[in-house]
């Protein structure tokens, strides 16, 4: 069970979640007709990605746990 959690929490992660939506959308690609379908999932996963990794948007989703967390101060 332990792992199963851990498994399902490492797939809700932005990156793991994004590239496994733009492989489903490279399936759905591959194996039906559905063109308009697989190029909007690929463009969402594409943008997704662009997003989390740009400094602005990636920078005010961590800001509110820097905030509420206080700097660690290790002595050396």
């Amino acid at each position: 069970m332990f792992e199963l959690k851990k498994l399902i929490a490492t797939l809700l992660m932005p990156l793991p979640a994004l590239l496994i939506i733009g492989v489903i959308g490279l399936l759905v690609l591959w194996f039906t007709r559905k063109k308009k379908l697989a190029s909007g999932i690929i463009a969402f996963s594409f943008l997704g990605l662009f997003a989390v990794s740009f400094q602005p948007v990636s920078t005010s989703l961590l800001r509110p746990l820097e905030q509420q967390y206080p700097a660690f101060v290790g002595l050396i």
